[in-house]
């Protein structure tokens, strides 16, 4: 038991009827400074705060305690919930390096049993963001998640900046316009230039693709704009490159100082 912390929130976690991720859910609403703690609790059925939760998790990771101690101790729920927690409020001194170490974790015990839909969905960002690729590589089709972020997760490992040691432009490139062609769409380009890549997309469109016809329907596009900075310049130029050639852009100043 961990003498360290309030009895009353000892008592807390050990008769409270509401379901950790509710808890957990309810924290990130109100930013408690109390709620990793509460919630290590609850995972470790009133034994570990959460830095101890925290010490723990990584042995079980390194091997110094054996994932089946790891399955005996830890409520898998209450694990989850934290590691949910620790994904939507690092707090200070801590970043989504925890929620990914969590989140393995329970990979790791979880076995066959069933967890909130959203706890794979947070297993593979809290750990694309904390670089664990060799994770994701080697659980990435057996998450179950949407197929548009699961193209985004494994696009992002090949980024050439932020992605794994070694990955390359052209293979980045070639994974960020799977899902353009997959949908029948034209992929885009990103020439070399000054400026960010964002601001440099484009896409080769044939010129027999064009709608020219003046007689066809006019189309209004109306774009607002708050203390704009180069960003509005890709806006407005990703409207001018459309396909419907018969285009008016009105361009409407959001109340900007």
């Amino acid at each position: 038991m961990d003498a360290s912390l309030p009895k009353y929130m000892r008592d807390i976690a050990a008769n409270i009827r509401k379901s950790p991720r509710a808890l957990a859910d309810q924290f990130l609403r109100d930013e408690s400074v109390q709620a990793p703690d509460l919630i290590a609790l609850m995972a470790t059925r009133g034994e570990m705060n959460y830095e101890r939760t925290l010490a723990t998790v990584r042995s079980v990771l390194t091997g110094e305690l054996s994932t089946e101690w790891a399955t005996e101790f830890f409520e898998l729920g209450a694990l989850a919930a934290l590691a949910r927690l620790m994904a939507g409020r690092p707090g200070p001194g801590r970043d989504t390096s925890e929620s990914a170490a969590l989140s393995q974790a329970v990979r790791l015990i979880r076995g066959d049993r069933s967890l909130p839909f959203d706890t794979d969905r947070i297993e593979a960002q809290a750990n694309l963001k904390a670089k664990q690729f060799t994770h994701l590589e080697r659980h990435l089709d057996d998450f179950d998640i949407e197929d548009p972020l699961r193209w985004m997760v494994r696009t992002e490992c090949l980024h050439p900046e932020v992605g794994k040691p070694g990955s390359d432009f052209d293979s980045w490139l070639e994974s960020f316009n799977r899902l353009f062609l997959d949908n029948g769409l034209l992929p885009v380009l990103i020439p070399d230039g000054p400026g960010a890549r964002f601001d440099r997309i484009c896409v080769d469109v044939p010129e027999e693709m064009r709608t020219t016809d003046p007689d066809l329907p006019l189309v209004t596009v109306i774009m607002s704009a708050f203390k704009p900075d180069q960003s509005l310049r890709t806006a407005i130029g990703s409207l001018i490159n459309q396909t419907w050639r018969n285009l008016e852009i009105l361009l409407v100043d959001d109340c900007s100082p």
